[in-house]
């Protein structure tokens, strides 16, 4: 008898397909496309004009956790290049910067990160606070 990989094993347990990493990859892309999509749709509906941050009397750390977020996913994707862009970023406001990175390390989550171990995550996040301090 020859099984397809919907048939059960022995055990009466079906067999997972392997993980298509490109595929994944491709779905969290048009996760951020999407999110990206509904942030300036929301922008567009409230009629409220996008100030660059550098021109915000009142930057906050909230404002700069996507950079972080983004480079953490980008780092752990193997993306060192898209990942080196949000240094840049943080970099601009350096301490504000180190204080974002430093709330993650002090417990802040976010579910864009749940999929890293969490044995990982720290280093990651130490990281980006020495990238951000060298530069």
């Amino acid at each position: 008898m020859t099984m397809t990989p919907n048939d059960p094993d022995e055990d009466g347990l079906i067999p997972l397909s392997p993980l298509d990493e490109d595929e994944e990859r491709r779905r969290r892309d048009a996760l951020r496309e999407d999110l990206q999509a509904n942030r300036d749709l929301l922008a567009a509906m409230t009629h409220q004009p996008s100030v660059p941050l550098e021109h915000r009397e009142n930057l906050t750390t909230a404002d700069l956790e996507h950079f972080v977020i983004n480079y953490c996913l980008d780092t752990y994707d193997g993306r060192p290049d898209r990942a080196f862009q949000n240094v840049l970023q943080l970099r601009r406001f350096a301490a504000l910067g180190i204080q974002t990175v430093q709330e993650f390390l002090d417990g802040k989550e976010d579910p864009a990160l749940k999929h890293i171990p969490s044995d990982q995550l720290p280093k990651l996040l130490r990281t980006l606070q020495d990238d951000i301090r060298d530069g």
